[in-house]
């Protein structure tokens, strides 16, 4: 965009903002007018006061994206300023000459400068330096999470080195934060066809009689059914996909690869959110492909998603071990569950020395974790001994002292 188009831009923005503020702001006024000085208008009134009130949400979503699309607007401004300032040598705003070229750069940009043009100067310098760091940062690829598929379709979740998440879609475009899952409940459709019925329309006044005989026009009833199947829905942006496989990464499958649930779940690298394949949603689909009737093609074709779904329940742990993931709840690391029980095999306490042992068998395999919890073993039976032997002696103490 060209500095003129900018300003222009940003001008159409606040006059855009400005009416539809006038717009919310006379309709509560006159409806309240109506209300409280013409008591007769009351229902008028009213009637003004719900308008108000639905037009507002949408007139205030409008207002909310200008005053976003203005804030990026005036920052690229911002940014044009501070190149145009530097690219002329107007660098100190002390001087005279050179403000008063930075003030005409500006105006021509449509900024307002207001009394200081040095502390303008600053605070644009500041925008941009921090808006280079976050076009800086977006601009780092990260490690790849997940991927949720469905049968044309694919969001990939990945997270930087920051710990920031994006997505990524089919057309490769990044999408800062995390899709949102959700679970469904499944349903079927079915329909009941209803025949084409004769219904008496005739009358008879003074001997007379008028009408006839009127035929209904046969169709179907439609009846929507929910089941104790579900599916998975994510999102990321305007992309919405039922999903049908999710796909882990080596890097994930590291950081969860002690966690029960993820191993339960997760089968290879995979974990099958539908049931594609089997002989009865096969039948469905063939009827489907077969039937020329749009009611029963409808049925048939909810009837073959069904046995394709898997239980709800199934479905709600998935998509829970989906959040934990993309939320970057990871398990404790290996290294962090070695330091406690380290910490916790210095213990005098029987409990402790359980608990260090029982971190060290999970670990097992990660460094000298096997021969410290073997070697922990004596230490834990001596003190446990010595703890019996204290609890007998507190408890024969006790009863001598009644």
């Amino acid at each position: 965009m060209s500095d003129s188009e900018i300003r222009s831009k940003i001008e159409q923005n606040k006059k855009t903002i400005k009416q539809d503020a006038l717009i919310i702001a006379g309709l509560f006024l006159c409806g309240i007018v109506l209300l409280f000085i013409f008591p007769e208008s009351l229902h008028y009134g009213i009637f003004v006061l719900l308008i108000a009130v639905g037009l507002s949400y949408q007139i205030g979503k409008e207002i909310s994206e200008k005053s976003k699309e203005n804030a990026t607007l005036i920052i690229k401004a911002k940014a044009r300023f501070l190149e145009q300032c530097q690219k002329n040598g107007y660098t100190d705003m002390s001087d005279p000459k050179q403000s008063l070229k930075a003030k005409v750069i500006a105006t021509d940009l449509g900024l307002n400068y207001g009394r200081n043009i040095k502390s303008f100067y600053e605070q644009a310098a500041l925008v941009c330096q921090q808006e280079t760091r976050e076009t800086e940062r977006l601009a780092v690829n990260g490690d790849l999470l997940l991927s949720l598929k469905s049968s044309c379709d694919c969001i990939a979740v990945f997270v930087r080195p920051d710990c920031s998440v994006y997505c990524t879609c089919n057309d490769g475009n990044k999408i800062e934060g995390t899709p949102k899952i959700s679970v469904e409940k499944g349903g079927v459709f079915t329909y009941d066809y209803v025949p084409s019925q004769a219904v008496y329309t005739g009358a008879t006044v003074g001997g007379v009689t008028t009408g006839g005989i009127h035929y209904t026009k046969a169709g179907y009833n439609e009846k929507y059914s929910k089941t104790n199947t579900g599916y998975i829905e994510a999102t990321a942006g305007d992309t919405t996909i039922t999903v049908s496989d999710v796909v882990v990464s080596p890097f994930t499958a590291e950081k969860f690869r002690r966690s029960d649930e993820f191993q339960h779940l997760v089968s290879g690298n995979e974990i099958k959110c539908m049931k594609f394949g089997n002989s009865e949603g096969r039948f469905y689909a063939d009827l489907m492909v077969k039937s020329s009737n749009y009611a029963m093609k409808t049925q048939y074709g909810s009837m073959a998603a069904e046995k394709s779904r898997l239980p709800y329940s199934d479905c709600v742990r998935i998509a829970t071990l989906i959040n934990t993931i993309i939320s970057l709840n990871y398990p404790p690391s290996d290294e962090s569950i070695y330091e406690e029980a380290c910490r916790l095999e210095q213990s005098e306490k029987s409990e402790d020395l359980q608990h260090a042992m029982d971190l060290f068998t999970l670990i097992s395999d990660y460094k000298d974790s096997g021969e410290r919890k073997n070697g922990l073993y004596e230490k834990y039976e001596r003190i446990l001994q010595n703890e019996k032997e204290q609890a007998i002696l507190n408890k024969e103490k006790r009863r001598f002292l009644k």
